[in-house]
């Protein structure tokens, strides 16, 4: 029987975690159309012990080596005619690595690489404010997006020319991630579409985001609530909550032009080897219309209030780390706004009086406001 690994590696913020939890919610009926999610080198949902790139150091690189044997075996003993394994941490793998890959699929199975991309303003607007939420990541948007340039994580040419150059052109893919240019607008039934699985109706389908990044409002309010209340509370307040996302851009218009222009070789290649007769990215730029983000809306943005909200409904330890600070921050916004805006920071005073409904010198200022 002819077999076929199928390799999806990303890259991050393209909707990976929701590929892997797809695949591994539907094993059964995967394998009824002879379609296997590959057990070997598993961390949860997804592959990464099948990865160089995710385990560098020395006491680790056998774990990888045998969970790569166990790769071979599996699919040598295996009854599917088709096998599929994802992690987001291929594209950090050396080309050696790659070819380490490639021997030892040799004589076992073809093998087909599939890789998501965005375009590279939306991608680093998005990894900013996943790596703010999962690292701790306290440089500035400018900052990142000078390191992603700086280490070719953008050039996109570089990464799937590591790919072809091991397993040929012909057997790397590359899809933009946009909705408008996934069967059916959706990603699932995209992936689907490349391997030839047929999406049946009691597949089961992750509802929501599995990989939920913070948003922008979120960063500012944590940023200012960790001043005052110091490291302790990041666990708390870099927890993404669901509320209104802003619209608007980290970037310039100038800067993101810039950045897109610098693209600009890479991605005619891209429209060129991938684009099937279209260009490979969307390339409206809509974000730009609506401005960038300015930090100081913050203080007129619906998300405190729903920040605050979530915290009450939580309750516990959560809300009883997180008052002091919280109220903190309300009073200086109030005393902020009191001769801007009155009526906001009224609003911001009453915010203060859910979390401490007794507190002495909110409920004064309120009587004076108010009642006054």
């Amino acid at each position: 029987m002819k077999k076929t690994l199928y390799i999806h590696i990303g890259t991050g913020k393209t909707g990976t975690t929701a590929i892997q939890s797809f695949f591994d919610l539907n094993k059964i009926g995967l394998m009824k159309q002879g379609f296997k999610y590959i057990d070997s080198g598993r961390v949860g949902i997804n592959h990464h012990l099948l990865c160089r790139n995710c385990l560098r150091s020395e006491e680790k690189h056998e774990k990888v080596s045998d969970s790569l044997r166990s790769l071979r075996s599996e699919i040598l003993t295996g009854n599917e005619h088709s096998y599929f394994i994802s992690s987001e941490n291929f594209p950090g793998n050396t080309e050696q690595e790659v070819k380490e890959l490639a021997d030892i699929l040799s004589g076992v199975c073809s093998v087909k690489v599939i890789v998501y991309l965005r375009r590279q303003d939306t991608y680093a607007e998005s990894w900013y404010l996943q790596i703010v939420k999962a690292d701790n990541y306290s440089g500035s948007f400018e900052s990142l997006v000078g390191s992603l340039i700086k280490k070719g994580l953008l050039d996109y040419k570089k990464l799937i020319n590591i790919w072809t150059s091991v397993f040929g052109n012909e057997n790397v893919i590359a899809r933009p991630y946009e909705k408008n240019k996934f069967l059916k607008g959706d990603l699932i039934y995209d992936i689907a579409g490349l391997i030839g699985l047929v999406v049946q109706s009691d597949f089961v389908f992750y509802h929501g985001d599995p990989n939920p990044s913070l948003s922008k409002e979120q960063i500012q309010l944590a940023n200012e609530l960790i001043k005052i209340g110091g490291d302790s509370i990041i666990y708390i307040v870099r927890k993404p909550i669901y509320s209104i996302n802003s619209s608007k851009s980290l970037f310039s218009t100038v800067n993101r032009n810039k950045l897109l222009d610098e693209s600009e070789a890479t991605n005619s290649y891209l429209t060129e080897n991938f684009g099937n007769g279209d260009d490979f990215f969307d390339t409206r730029i809509d974000l730009i219309e609506q401005g960038v983000f300015d930090s100081n809306e913050l203080r007129y943005s619906r998300f405190v209030r729903d920040f605050v909200v979530n915290m009450l409904v939580e309750g516990g330890e959560k809300l009883d780390r997180l008052s002091d600070p919280l109220v903190k921050y309300l009073h200086t916004k109030f005393d902020q706004l009191s001769g801007i805006d009155m009526q906001q920071a009224i609003d911001y005073l009453i915010l203060a009086k859910l979390i401490r409904p007794d507190g002495p010198s909110i409920n004064a200022k309120l009587k004076v406001y108010i009642q006054g």
